[in-house]
């Protein structure tokens, strides 16, 4: 007597996952639509002037009150005019998305306030660019920000800001690199892993007040909770099934785009910054400037690098990794659990 066959729980649980990553995709796109189409009825040119002041080489930005911010079309017809309030802003109304001319009269600046290029009293605003239904500029007064280093100078801090850069690059693709040694699967979704961890953090100091010392651990264990779950939920999975490399990375790439996504919807699009390192003045080692954060995070990031090296060399789990990554079939003949491994 034959046994009828049919799709196992685990294999219906798959597809409903997949259905709810897809409608989730979906579902915001349609959201992003829904607004854009509900934000079409009336449009804003934004002008904001700002004074700028070099505080230890750090460029501090005060808004200015009282500047006269007209709007006219290519050919000189006056749309609107403002005078810019308490935070800097001027708003005015423009018919529809079209090139216009804006224009500060420097005359209406306060006393003693001139702006940094004369040259760039008007700003020009070109109808491709008007994308939304708001349009930003920005005037700038009070000191440029260049500073007289020399070249020399100039270089040895790029070379500072490059080599800091790249240690946390270097962090991110560690991780990156041990994924794609033990399971053979370049995952396109793991920028956005440590992007959710940032966010986390983000969430955590800005909006729960809550100081990065304290933060920092739990993100670090959210983090990995996060990594565990999406192994167990998908890949994992996807690995028992058989589901070859190939087609873990095409998942990967739509759980990458799912994740951007969400990430914009939740957070947008702009730089956000860590309330407890707004304002932090430059330490000046010798010619090259770096704030106590950027030094902070270097240091412990060669930190992190040098102890995951000798951790990889030395440690038993480390070995296991290496072991793993060269050959899983014979690591898990001579008894290394590999999928304990990978988790």
């Amino acid at each position: 007597m034959l046994k009828q066959t049919g799709p196992g729980v685990g294999h219906i649980w798959l597809k409903v996952l997949l259905a709810v990553i897809c409608s989730t995709v979906a579902g915001l796109g349609f959201a992003s639509s829904s607004v854009s189409a509900a934000d079409d009825g009336e449009f804003f040119i934004i002008a904001s002037v700002q004074n700028q002041v070099l505080v230890n080489d750090v460029p501090e930005r005060t808004p200015v009150a009282g500047a006269l911010i007209k709007v006219t079309t290519s050919d000189g017809t006056l749309i609107g005019e403002g005078i810019t309030g308490a935070d800097g802003l001027c708003k005015v109304a423009v018919p529809t998305r079209d090139n216009y001319l804006i224009d500060i009269d420097t005359t209406s600046l306060p006393n003693g306030l001139t702006l940094i290029d004369a040259a760039k009293a008007q700003v020009k605003v070109d109808q491709v660019l008007f994308t939304t239904n708001t349009k930003r500029v920005t005037f700038f007064t009070g000191d440029s920000g260049v500073s007289g280093s020399t070249e020399i100078e100039r270089y040895l801090q790029r070379l500072t800001d490059g080599i800091r850069l790249g240690i946390i690059i270097a962090m991110c693709s560690v991780g990156l690199s041990l994924v794609i040694g033990t399971t053979g699967v370049t995952n396109f979704a793991h920028g956005e892993m440590v992007t959710f961890g940032a966010l986390l953090a983000f969430f955590f100091n800005v909006h729960l007040n809550i100081p990065i010392l304290i933060s920092g651990p739990l993100v670090i264990l959210l983090g990995g909770c996060f990594g565990l779950l999406i192994n167990w939920g998908i890949f994992a999975r996807l690995t028992k099934r058989g589901i070859g490399s190939n087609s873990q990375l095409v998942v990967s790439l739509g759980l990458s785009l799912m994740l951007i996504n969400l990430f914009l919807f939740l957070f947008g699009g702009r730089t956000k910054q860590l309330t407890s390192f707004s304002k932090q003045v430059n330490l000046e080692i010798g010619p090259i400037g770096i704030t106590p954060r950027d030094l902070t995070t270097a240091i412990l990031g060669i930190i992190i690098l040098l102890s995951v090296a000798f951790s990889l060399q030395r440690s038993r789990l480390g070995k296991a990794i290496r072991a793993v990554s060269d050959n899983v079939q014979l690591a898990s003949a001579t008894g290394i659990d590999t999928q304990k491994v990978i988790r």
